[in-house]
């Protein structure tokens, strides 16, 4: 095909050229994403493995979602969310992004309303903060078809809110320690966690936050996930500490030996079952309450799944 010859002509194609140009050269971003620039406080871009971020809607915490969902990112330079999956997407609704620099430390706070626009810029520039230590550690085992236990290693004077998403689906997390999401609950304390809401059958994956004093937040963990399928865990994890499947006079002399007759604790947690613990009362030591606790199982009518199923309870 011959174009037709003329000042006009030759101007028009020439911008439609320039703007094809344009077009291609800008990343594609999906309907009603916002995005922008990431930058550390000296004007460099954080490495893409260095930035990470929690976002969520209508200031509670129910939903959210992070850099690794479908239809976020990171890229080096450019951040992105598509506010995909949130049952409360709207345009207004407030929404926070609290970004985290893992290596220099540097943190932002992001808080807005969801636009009305189809791509909405928001460059973020990072500032030297003291957030909480990223948790570590994390670990998931399903112990039955009802319930998963978490694991991690704790700090003190820290609290932790604990996510789940179905891992096929790759969308939003959901809390699970306050599924209503109030950001006025600071979350778990300690470093244990029974998600008893399993299907015993989905693939979960796990993340969690630690929250200070003051309220400020770390960066996420690392996901972890689990089949909630099994294999389960062999034992009672707070309740069999010899794991044979029931609670007999073995446990309780494996637990007055730990307490009372210097023989090494269980590992907790252990690479069989991480719950598995002489200290079936989570005060942090093996002592005479546990004793009681398992005497009271094992020979006074106790009930295993009242005096065990929750870690933490008193």
């Amino acid at each position: 095909m011959t174009l037709p010859r003329g000042p006009v002509t030759l101007a028009a194609v020439v911008v439609v050229l320039i703007a094809a140009t344009f077009w291609c050269a800008t990343p594609a971003y999906a309907q009603g994403t916002i995005f922008g620039t990431v930058k550390n406080a000296d004007a460099t871009n954080p490495a893409p493995t260095e930035l990470l971020w929690v976002g969520f809607l209508d200031d509670t915490d129910e939903e959210i979602r992070i850099e690794s969902n479908a239809g976020a990112g990171y890229d080096g330079v450019n951040w992105f969310d598509d506010f995909q999956n949130y049952t409360t997407e709207a345009a207004g609704n407030p929404y926070d992004f609290f970004y985290m620099n893992i290596v220099n430390g540097q943190a932002f706070h992001l808080a807005s309303t969801i636009p009305s626009n189809s791509f909405h810029e928001e460059d973020v520039v990072l500032t030297p903060a003291a957030p909480p230590a990223r948790p570590t550690g994390l670990t998931a085992t399903a112990v039955s078809p009802t319930t998963v236990e978490l694991a991690w290693d704790g700090q003190p004077g820290l609290t932790y809110h604990v996510y789940r998403r179905v891992t096929s689906n790759n969308g939003v997390f959901h809390r699970l320690d306050d599924p209503t999401g109030s950001l006025a609950h600071p979350g778990v304390a300690g470093s244990l966690f029974a998600d008893v809401t399993s299907d015993g059958a989905s693939s979960y994956t796990y993340v969690i936050v630690a929250e200070d004093a003051q309220g400020n937040y770390s960066a996420h963990s690392t996901e972890t996930a689990v089949d909630a399928a099994g294999p389960f865990c062999a034992c009672d994890c707070h309740g069999d500490p010899s794991c044979d499947g029931v609670t007999n006079v073995l446990d309780v002399v494996q637990v007055v030996n730990v307490g009372f007759r210097g023989g090494a604790a269980l590992p907790d947690p252990n690479d069989a079952c991480p719950f598995e613990t002489t200290d079936v009362d989570c005060s942090g030591f093996t002592n005479v309450l546990d004793v009681v606790r398992i005497v009271d199982v094992a020979f006074r009518g106790g009930d295993p799944a009242l005096k065990f199923a929750d870690p933490c309870a008193p």
